[in-house]
């Protein structure tokens, strides 16, 4: 006899309920007697924990974009954006339902990676402009990457006029990806790697003395 799932006692237990549903059935089969078929909790005992269907769907959104965010602090911002970048892309492939909450809800104003990657950035000599969106860069690029991939890979691309239609057998899609991070980080470091300023005028005059 199966054993019976206990009740969940706090509100992130009913949001991951809730997520396990829109992996099965998308955001569009979200359901409240689904969410309590998964929890365990009884229908109308969910209004415990949040007071509507749109609600629950703004936790859930929130809850998706802290699971992003939260990867490892490294020890120089290229390899923490590296690590976002694949962090992003294998938790849309591994949870191609939660693409439709992605942009839904509040969002807090930072996140303690954003932060780690822009005090990196600023103290190397960076502009706050490029420090400041190299979090979000990242973060678009991979999810724009995975949803590319699962488009293919579910044959819902359509061919534009001259260009030719991907197959799922045309890419490695982790060997391409990895290599597109690669050079975007490159590209970003040569890009906005902070100039040396000028050497005083009497420096070079200096210099020039025999």
């Amino acid at each position: 006899m199966p054993r019976k799932r206990a009740t969940p006692r706090t509100l992130s237990e009913v949001i991951d309920a809730a997520l396990l549903v829109v992996d099965e059935a998308g955001l569009d089969g979200l359901t409240l007697r689904g969410v309590a078929a998964v929890s365990g909790v009884p229908t109308m005992t969910l209004y415990a924990y949040f007071e509507s269907k749109e609600q629950l769907v703004e936790l859930m959104a929130s809850a998706v974009t802290s699971r992003l965010f939260a990867v490892t602090k490294r020890a120089t911002w290229q390899a923490t954006l590296e690590e976002l970048c694949f962090h992003v892309r294998a938790t849309a492939l591994a949870h191609p339902g939660w693409l439709s909450l992605f942009g839904r809800g509040e969002r807090p104003p930072s996140f303690p990676i954003r932060e780690h990657v822009r005090s990196l950035m600023l103290a190397s000599g960076y502009s706050e402009r490029v420090a400041g969106r190299a979090v979000l860069e990242a973060s678009l690029m991979s999810l724009g990457l995975a949803q590319l991939q699962l488009s293919v890979l579910r044959g819902r691309t359509a061919p534009a006029p001259g260009v030719v239609q991907l197959s799922s057998r045309d890419l490695d899609w982790d060997g391409t990806f990895a290599a597109t991070v690669a050079r975007w980080i490159a590209g970003l470091d040569a890009e906005a790697r902070p100039r040396a300023l000028p050497a005083p005028p009497h420096a070079a005059r200096a210099s020039s003395t025999p």
